[in-house]
């Protein structure tokens, strides 16, 4: 821990003396993710309003490091095994419906058993609590595009790298690692279309992002954004956002998108979305049964992302009886916050104990379908559960960790209290090891402000969008 003190001091040094050198990292840091990149959210910012990007680096060592990765092995070990276990040996997969998934997911979910059962890339998501060596935080593992992060994660590393502050730590003896979780996942993709294709492979193949006409595009504007600005950094990809839903076609084994053939699929359509209009996109999942293209975030993603799978992770027997050693069932209790199903049972337990509980839906994302009994009135905190009841699951409100952060207001640098979160992506495609490292925070303004949800979207009730970090390794 001494040597990530003595960087911290160096930064908020860095900062707090509000040289030239500080505010030029401000402004050029603000050029850098709101001049040239799309990734600004619709709502509100937080106060104070000219803080939207925290430009202190949140530092870890080795051993925070090497704890990740353990923790991303384990849990992709074991989802695996659940999902070996749900959808390999379960004659049907209609229990599903009870997981919040719908009647056209389950049926493509079906038809991906049928003809083909494949575990690879897998994708998944666990809201983990980390008691790391003197800090904690909340983890969250995934292996899915959420939110913006892996793109302004990106963005902000190749912005560090020229930056006057990577100067002076590193004249200062620190060794620096980066995080590109956002250009591990493209060059996956490409080797995996270079080894699909072989001496057929394009040199600078299509990529197509599939997503909603009516959806804001954020996300995919960044994506596109990133790779063109950065064309030496990132695979040489032609990236084409693909909303129109009358587009797609199959003919004759080769599957086409207004008239261009296609090979690379990005998906950010969520199938919950094409519930009504299923048949305007069977030509796409056809030539993905039929191996016709590359999908990334493939249907299995519906099931991996669902909470219920902390449900039964928080069961001991169930967690007995999968194939872990004793150390590594010892290093998920540790880890998941306690989840349980919201059923008739515990609904009077769980009316009564508010305050220290969370209720969640089972398939939300961005803050949404998050409630915070601490923050809901008692009539409302009712509604909610009753609404939840059968398709919903609580959890146990586990406290955030705080630090203090060099942030601008009104010109000047000052210290404020911020609470932050990892989101580590694990590269589950090839190994079990991180793919690359995004933060989050949010300023702590007041009391109500420690126990709201670190979301970017803040799609939940009464939720306020989160602030990026810079997640930066320091040895």
């Amino acid at each position: 821990m001494e040597r990530y003190q003595q960087a911290q001091e160096l930064i908020q040094r860095f900062f707090l003396q509000n040289t030239e050198a500080a505010i030029a990292f401000q402004e050029e840091l603000r050029a850098a993710t709101q001049g040239r990149f799309p990734w600004e959210f619709e709502s509100p910012p937080s106060p104070p309003s000219d803080v939207d990007v925290i430009p202190a680096p949140l530092c870890y060592g080795l051993q925070h490091d090497a704890f990740a990765r353990r923790c991303a092995y384990t849990v992709n070990k074991t989802l695996r095994q659940i999902l070996q276990r749900l959808l390999h040996a379960s004659p049907s997969l209609s229990f599903l419906e009870s997981w919040g998934l719908g009647r056209v997911t389950i049926a493509i979910l079906e038809e991906w058993k049928r003809r083909r059962g494949d575990f690879v890339p897998i994708n998944a998501r666990l809201d983990l609590f980390l008691d790391l060596p003197t800090r904690r935080s909340w983890l969250v593992e995934e292996n899915r595009i959420k939110g913006g992060l892996r793109e302004i994660g990106d963005l902000l590393s190749f912005f560090f790298e020229g930056s006057t502050l990577c100067k002076k730590l590193t004249e200062a003896g620190f060794s620096l690692g980066f995080q590109y979780p956002y250009r591990a996942r493209l060059y996956w993709f490409y080797q995996e279309y270079q080894r699909w294709k072989g001496s057929e492979a394009l040199p600078k193949p299509t990529l197509f992002i599939w997503t909603h006409h009516a959806h804001n595009q954020r996300e995919e504007r960044c994506f596109q954004r990133l790779v063109e600005l950065f064309p030496d950094r990132y695979p040489p990809f032609r990236i084409r956002i693909a909303d129109q839903r009358e587009g797609w076609f199959y003919k004759k084994g080769r599957l086409f998108y207004e008239e261009e053939p296609v090979d690379l699929v990005f998906r950010f359509e969520k199938l919950a979305r094409i519930e009504e209009d299923y048949t305007l996109f069977q030509p796409l999942f056809e030539a993905y049964f039929e191996r016709r293209i590359l999908l990334d975030t493939p249907p299995l993603a519906e099931v991996a992302d669902n909470k219920m799978i902390q449900v039964l992770l928080s069961d001991p027997d169930y967690l007995a009886s999968l194939h872990l050693s004793a150390g590594e069932r010892s290093f998920l209790s540790t880890l998941l916050p306690w989840s349980q199903l919201l059923t008739s049972i515990e609904e009077e337990a769980v009316l009564r104990d508010r305050e220290g509980l969370v209720l969640k839906t089972m398939t939300g994302a961005g803050g949404s379908g998050t409630f915070l009994g601490r923050n809901l009135s008692p009539a409302f905190w009712e509604d909610a559960v009753k609404e939840l009841r059968g398709k919903g699951l609580f959890q146990a409100l586990m406290p955030p960790y705080i630090a203090l952060f060099p942030l601008l207001d009104r010109g000047k640098f000052s210290l404020f209290p911020v609470k932050y979160c990892f989101d580590v992506f694990t590269g589950g495609r090839v190994s079990y090891d991180i793919e690359g490292i995004s933060a989050r925070g949010k300023v702590i303004f007041r009391e109500a402000d420690l126990y709201e949800t670190i979301n970017m979207g803040a799609k939940g009730y009464k939720q306020y969008r989160g602030k990026l970090l810079f997640p930066l390794l320091i040895y």
